[in-house]
Order: structure tokens, then sequence, then C-alpha cells
């Protein structure tokens, strides 16, 4: 439905076309993707978003925490690093730039299936994908499926676009819109191939020598193109490819079947809509032979054929024969093919009243279903990890650890509060085991865990816990929960009875008392880079002492045959150095010194010969520190 404004502009009357159908539809669209943007608490993934996009935080370290804690590529945060510096840095703004790419999605398919099929088609393909709960979901967000979504049909459009003119200009847009895709995700490798086999079936169907020619010189060009525009993505895609155990459960036909059945609206009704949509568009295409399309619909069979072999049957299989992938955003990629089959199969209805009658039905269930059976947007289902950190800050005064299996990914939550610097991730049991081989002091801390995993120790962890603290206050919200517990010798002191000021003869030196250091999920120190990390406060007596130092040098085969090298400083007078052994057996480093300052003393650990080379990186990893008196 277009309309043609005139408007005299210069004394020159200028026509501008406006498609009111299609702006309606975008319209609703975005209202379904805008609506209670902010609503949701942010879940585990969108906490990393939230770390990674931070505008304060240098390229550099966001390179660094993509390559070790995200698969998104840095095509999807660079943008939110500069939105974030000129909107402010929160979950908003984040799930602000998904729902952007959401709408973008609907214009685009509507231009691809358009091109692919006909108008028809494509006004059906836009209304499905606009109350499509799955698109929805994902367009209120803060993760990259929606840009990938955008990226894919995208892509294809270019390939249609290239079929119908093989032009130099159509080449390198379909090699830009083809090395786009895994820089969203590297999920998006997957449609690549998609893309990739279809042009390589092209290449002999119906081609004289000649067009073969041509198209060569077009494929050579594309070729190019992608290969730099996937250039950045390649690290994070060979890293993928390389995991050879996740944490997704083994596939079953169950949750395969419930994987689809989220991907599609979370309704069995749209569900089997959509199944039977694909089904009879592979019947269809062959057997309706009055309906044209914009594009051979030999063509047409062949990508939508290997968009389901390689979206849906190489992700089962792989999730069969190697790794599981059965998750219901995995299968992103194939939500457009459903979509596009099911809006050709509704174009070929003759009677346009019975048409938009069929998606208008289709489309008010979507809705209704979504909004007031499944509630979605009053309905919490997003863990509630901001509410959780808000109540441990208001309750943490005395500036308390916070323990968990997630505690760094938290530190965005707690980064401009008094407790930015507490979080350790660890988790709880490892943490207990630390605390009964006293490599840890006992001290009062905040256990704090959700997205699935409940409070579970076992019962002598419990015991042990029982035997020291107390619980004295209790968070429990949404997939999130926290646990502070109290030590019994601190409640004393807090009822006025005096701290002891003896000095112990062999203090305790715990690897959670030094500055600047990086703990790993063991309860390891690790240093990254040159510098020094300093001990809290110790009480000494006069006397000599042997520190011994636990730890080795990384990684096990050196870098130009040189370990990582440390001194060891007790109040900035050096007390020894060594070049720490690669050998794991072999990681006791011994230092004796002779003290003579009474009371508060300081040990500093200095590394000094960091190098970066092949890949490589040389690092220091200390296991434990033991200090002990040995002669007066």
């Amino acid at each position: 439905m277009n309309f043609t404004i005139n408007i005299n502009i210069d004394k020159k009357l200028k026509s501008i076309k406006i498609n009111f159908l299609l702006l309606g539809i975008l319209i609703i669209a975005a209202i379904l993707r805008f609506y209670h943007l902010g609503f949701q608490n942010p879940w585990l993934d969108e906490l990393t978003t939230l770390q990674l996009s931070d505008p304060t935080l240098p390229l550099s370290k966001t390179n660094e925490l993509i390559a070790t804690r995200d698969a998104f590529p840095e095509v999807y945060y660079y943008p939110l690093k500069l939105m974030c510096s000129f909107f402010g840095h929160n979950i908003y703004v984040l799930r602000f730039f998904s729902a952007i790419f959401g709408v973008l999605s609907i214009y685009t398919i509507y231009l691809l299936v358009k091109e692919l099929i006909n108008k028809k088609a494509g006004y059906i393909a836009a209304v499905l994908l606009t109350v499509n709960a799955f698109h929805i979901y994902h367009s209120q967000e803060a993760r990259a499926y929606s840009l990938l979504i955008f990226f894919i049909l995208f892509a294809n459009l270019r390939l249609v676009k290239f079929l119908k003119e093989w032009s130099t200009r159509n080449a390198i847009l379909l090699g830009l819109g083809v090395g786009l895709i895994p820089n969203a995700h590297p999920l998006g490798s997957l449609n690549v191939m998609i893309i990739t086999v279809f042009l390589f079936f092209y290449f002999f169907i119906d081609k004289t020598k000649k067009e073969q020619i041509q198209l060569i010189k077009n494929y050579l060009i594309t070729t190019v193109v992608t290969s730099i525009v996937i250039y950045p993505a390649l690290s994070i895609l060979f890293r993928v490819s390389n995991i050879t155990a996740f944490w997704i459960p083994e596939p079953t036909f169950e949750t395969i079947k419930q994987a689809f059945f989220e991907l599609l609206g979370s309704s069995e009704i749209v569900l089997c809509t959509y199944v039977i949509g694909l089904i009879l568009f592979f019947i269809l295409i062959f057997f309706n032979k009055k309906t044209e399309t914009n594009i051979n619909k030999k063509y047409i069979v062949l990508l939508l054929s290997i968009w389901v072999i390689v979206n849906i049957g190489f992700i089962i299989a792989k999730s069969y024969l190697q790794v599981s992938m059965i998750l219901n955003r995995y299968f992103i990629g194939s939500l457009s093919l459903f979509v596009i089959a099911l809006a050709y199969v509704l174009s070929l209805i003759k009677n346009k009243k019975l048409t938009i009658g069929v998606v208008a039905i289709f489309s008010i269930f979507s809705i209704y279903y979504n909004i007031f059976k499944r509630e979605y947007y009053k309905t919490v289902f997003k863990s509630e990890w901001s509410l959780v950190t808000d109540e441990i800050v208001k309750n943490n005064s005395q500036r308390n650890k916070i323990i968990g299996a997630y505690a760094y990914v938290m530190s965005g939550l707690l980064s401009s509060t008094n407790s930015r610097d507490l979080g350790w991730e660890i988790k709880p049991e490892d943490y207990v085991n630390k605390l009964r081989d006293e490599q840890m002091p006992l001290e009062s801390f905040w256990f704090v865990d959700g997205n699935f995993r409940p409070f579970s120790l076992s019962p002598e962890d419990v015991a042990f816990l029982d035997k020291h603290f107390i619980i004295d206050h209790q968070i429990d919200k949404y997939d999130c929960w926290a646990k502070h517990y109290k030590l019994k010798s601190e409640i004393n002191i807090d009822n006025n009875t005096e701290k002891s000021d003896n000095i112990d003869l062999n203090p305790k030196i715990y690897l959670t008392d030094f500055t600047n250091g990086n703990l790993d999920d063991k309860g390891h120190l690790l240093i990254f880079e040159s510098g020094k990390i300093t001990s809290k406060k110790i009480n000494l007596i006069k006397g000599k002492y042997k520190l011994k130092v636990h730890g080795n040098s990384l990684p096990i085969k050196p870098i130009d045959n040189v370990n990582a090298h440390i001194k060891v400083f007790l109040n900035k007078k050096k007390i020894g150095e060594t070049f720490l052994s690669e050998n794991p057996n072999n990681n006791v480093n011994t230092f004796k010194f002779d003290n003579q300052n009474v009371g508060v003393n300081e040990i500093t650990i200095e590394f000094d010969n960091d190098v970066s080379k092949n890949g490589l990186d040389r690092n220091v990893i200390i296991y434990k520190i033991d200090l002990k008196k040995i002669g007066s």
C-alpha cells in the first residue's frame, strides 16, 4: 500500500512514496521490542555484555576479556562502548542497541522475501517475524543475537541481488554481507557455509562456460571482501571450533523439540504451524506452476534445502556425534528459514481477504499468547543479580569478601560501590575446602550464586561452616541468592570483646592478602604483567624466618628458554630472587631472612620479565605461601 506525496522544494515538485502498510508493521514491531525494555534484570550473559561494553575499559582489556570470557567478536562490543560513552553505561542502552537491529531485521526480511518471491510474501514474512516471541525476546536482550539475524538477512538479500545481476558492486556487497555474519556470533559461520555451498552448486546449474568465467571473477571479488571483513572474528572462530566439552546436556528428542518450541514462539499451535509450513513449502513450490517468483524456483529450493541441512541438520548431528549444541538460541539462524517458508505458503492463498484473515488470526494469536498467556511483559524470568548485589552492598559495611562461581561477572554491578573489589570467582565448595585446609583465613564472607545453581554443599562442608559461622543475612531472588556467613569469633568482637594483640610466631600469609594479583577459580594467584604485588601488614618479632613461595612459571614450555623471574622483598628490602621452574612438581622456592623490625611488616613479590611472543605469554602462578620462624 504505497501513497505518493508531492512536495514543492525550491519551486520543483518532488514525489515521496510512503509504504504505509510496511510502516505500520515496523511501528508495531518497534512497540513490541521497545516496550518494557528495562523491566527484566540483566541475567548472567548480559552482565558479561555490561562488563565488556564499559566505555572506561581500555580496548586492550576489552579484547583480553573477549578472548577469555565471551564468544562475541569485537564488532558487537565496539559500537556498544561508543553508545555507552554518549548515552550512559546501563542495561537499557545495551538493550536499545539490540532492539534497533530487531526492528531493522523486520524491514530486511521484507526486502529479502520481496526480492526472492514477491511483495505479498514479503509483507507476510515481515508480519510473522514481527510477532515472533523469540525474536522479540532477543531484541530485548543485551546480546548479539538480533544483530546476528540482521546480518544473516542482509547477506541473503545481497545474495539474491547478486543472482539477479552479476555486477562488481553486487559481488562486493555480497562479500560484505557474508563477512559480517560471524562478526556477530561464531554460529554465523554456519550461514556463511550455507551461502558458500549454494554458490558452489549455482555455478554448475544451467551455466555456459562464458557465464562461469564471469562468475569466477565475481566469486573472487566476493571471497576477497569476505576474507577482509571476517578477519577480526577468526581468532574466536578458531577458539570455538576447538571446544570439546560444553555445559549443554546430551541431546534427546525432547530437548530438540523444546528448542524449536521456544524458537518458534513457545506455543504448540505456532510450532505445528511453522513445521507444517516448512513441509508444505517444499511440496507446493514444485507442484504450484501458476505462482511466479522473482527468483527461479529451483534456486529458492536449493537455498532453503541447504539452509535446513546446515542450520538444523548439522547442529543436531554434531550434538550427537561430538559436543551438544541443542540450545534454542543456537538454532536462531534457522528462524528466518521457517518464516520465509510459511510466508510463501500463505502467499499462495488467492483470495486477498482470506489471506489477510489467516495472517491476522495467526498474528493476533501470537501476540495474545505472548502478552496475556505467558505474561511476557510483566513476569520476571531473568536472574535478579542486580537486586541481590544491591542488598549485599547495603549490608556489607564491613567489606566482607563476595564468593561465588560468577562473582567476577558481577563486578560490573559492584564497580561503583564500596564492594567493588571484593568479588572472588570460585565455587562455594572449593572455597570451603580452602578454609578447611587453612589456605584461607577464617573471616566473614558472602556466598552468592544463581543461573540455575541452587545452594548445594556436602554435609561435611555444611558442618564445617556451622562450626565456625552463623548465617545472619539471607537474600533470595529469582534464580539468584546470597548468604552472609558471620564468623562466630567476630560476633564476640562486635560485642566489645577486645581483640588479642598477641603476635603469631608463624603468621599465616594468604594469597587473598595480596594487592594487584588475580585469583583463578582454584584460588591460585596469577601475575600476568611485570609489576609488584604486596601483602597485607603482618606482625613479626625479631628473628630468623624461612619464606616458601610455592609457584611456577607459565607457560610450561619456556619462551626463548627463559622462565619467569621474581624478586622477594621484606619492607622494600630484597631478601632473594629466583627464576621459577615450569615443572609443577618443582614449585617450592625458599627464601631465608633475618628480621630486625618488630611489629608491622609486609611481603612484596616482583615479577620483572613479562613477555608475549608467538601467541604465548610469560606469567607467574603462585599456589600458596608459607612463613615460619626458624631462629632467634
